[in-house]
């Protein structure tokens, strides 16, 4: 039963036929797979009025400044950012820093 089975199969093998493309099929798929990413690498730098780019400029710088700002006024309001001397001498005094040592 099996044997029957895999001769089916077999000759239906034998009635398999290659696929057919129309002519030039694979140059004009080469063309417009080019033409597409042409398209899209170039959508990212197509901006035709400069006035995008002075907005986003603006918008950019002033959120850096404003973040800046903040940032300013948190460190002025607090010591926490800044390097005191004597933290940095008890430092070196914790973990010994300052003794020479000799091997």
């Amino acid at each position: 039963m099996n044997t029957l089975k895999i001769n089916t199969v077999i000759d239906s093998i034998d009635d398999i036929k290659q696929a057919e493309t129309p002519p030039f099929f694979e140059i004009r798929l080469i063309a417009k797979m080019e033409q597409q990413f042409t398209k899209q690498s170039a959508a990212w730098f197509n901006v035709k009025k400069p006035i995008y780019i002075i907005a986003s400029l603006i918008i950019f710088s002033s959120v850096n400044l404003y973040l800046i700002n903040i940032n300013a006024n948190k460190n002025s309001s607090n010591s926490y950012g800044k390097i005191q001397p004597s933290t940095i001498e008890s430092f070196t005094n914790d973990y010994q820093l300052t003794n020479n040592t000799t091997y």
